[in-house]
């Protein structure tokens, strides 16, 4: 009697050369945004180039759900699949994250600045530390500046088992995507209704998540 189960090592060679390459376009696009908001080049088409970069962080959470399908169906089979995954998410942002906590309160204290108008308290650390600063736009980018992007990533994360093991038909990922995109448009528009107490209007994790 034979088994169905994948037990194939994960290894070097099992890794997508053109989702690295994707990723490494994006980082780079990320990097050259982030140049044009400090150094003006005044040539109109080199900073437009520059600042198309923007859509590198967008172009980093496609490579990374196609990379997650990818190695799912590689470790497909395995024991406890999903408890598997969730921990090598989880150790591969939660502590080099936490550690940035503490390191940036030092750096750039608590006081107002253009991300936190009104200082960072315990609710923002609290959001940060949480995984959850994405959902407030006093939290986004508070404490860890670019913090934004972790917050997609978990919150990506924390569903995708979920889609990827109860969802097999195609067609309910189409119906999803359009649900999502109209939900979007939705709460970003600004006649939406406060949810939880909180003009969702704008919400960065809401944006690019959905």
């Amino acid at each position: 009697m034979t088994s169905n189960i994948n037990t194939k090592p994960i290894t070097a060679t099992s890794r997508n050369k053109t989702f690295d390459l994707l990723r490494g376009l994006a980082i780079l696009s990320v990097i050259c945004v982030h140049i044009s908001q400090v150094f003006q080049i005044h040539i109109k088409y080199v900073d437009s180039i520059l600042a198309a970069g923007r859509f590198g962080v967008q172009l980093f959470f496609f490579v990374s759900a196609l990379t997650m399908c990818y190695m799912w169906e590689l470790r497909n089979g395995e024991a406890n699949q999903v408890v598997k995954f969730y921990v090598r998410r989880f150790l591969r942002i939660a502590p080099l994250f936490w550690i940035a906590i503490p390191a940036y309160l030092w750096i750039n204290g608590v006081d107002e600045s253009h991300w936190m108008p009104e200082g960072v308290g315990l609710h923002q650390i609290f959001l940060t530390a949480m995984f959850l600063h994405g959902f407030w736009p006093d939290s986004i980018n508070s404490v860890v500046p670019g913090g934004w992007s972790i917050a997609v990533e978990m919150t990506f994360y924390l569903i995708f088992p979920l889609l990827i093991t109860h969802i097999n038909n195609r067609d309910y990922f189409l119906y999803l995507a359009i649900v999502c995109y109209f939900l979007n448009v939705a709460l970003i528009n600004s006649t939406v209704i406060n949810l939880m107490g909180v003009d969702l209007t704008n919400s960065t994790l809401l944006r690019d998540f959905l």
